[in-house]
């Protein structure tokens, strides 16, 4: 477990040395992105944009865990999580409780 950590140690501080990536981080970013368009493009493909219910509402036909997703996304950015660490860090968990309730 110490050669894992003292690895992972060691391989952070070459790339905040050396300022760039290996060659495997480059390919996973090169893939994440190819699949992100690849998505993009099959979702305009397939879609029922012809009318304004088709576009704004996805024709009504839309399973309600990606509108969900949708939503907590947009409300939880990093700046949230950012603010309620520094909010944690100055009141306690008291914060923690209010989010919890919001």
């Amino acid at each position: 477990m110490e050669a894992a950590e003292t690895d992972k140690k060691r391989r952070v501080e070459k790339i905040l040395a050396d300022g760039g990536l290996e060659v495997a981080d480059i390919v996973i970013i090169v893939i994440y992105f190819i699949v992100v368009i690849t998505v993009g493009f099959l979702a305009s493909k397939y879609s029922r944009r012809g009318s304004v219910s088709g576009f704004f509402l996805a024709s009504r036909n839309m399973h309600w865990l990606p509108v969900g997703a949708s939503l907590f996304s947009s409300n939880i950015g990093s700046e949230h999580l950012i603010g309620l660490a520094g909010s944690g860090a100055a009141s306690g968990v008291a914060i923690a409780t209010y989010e919890m309730n919001a």
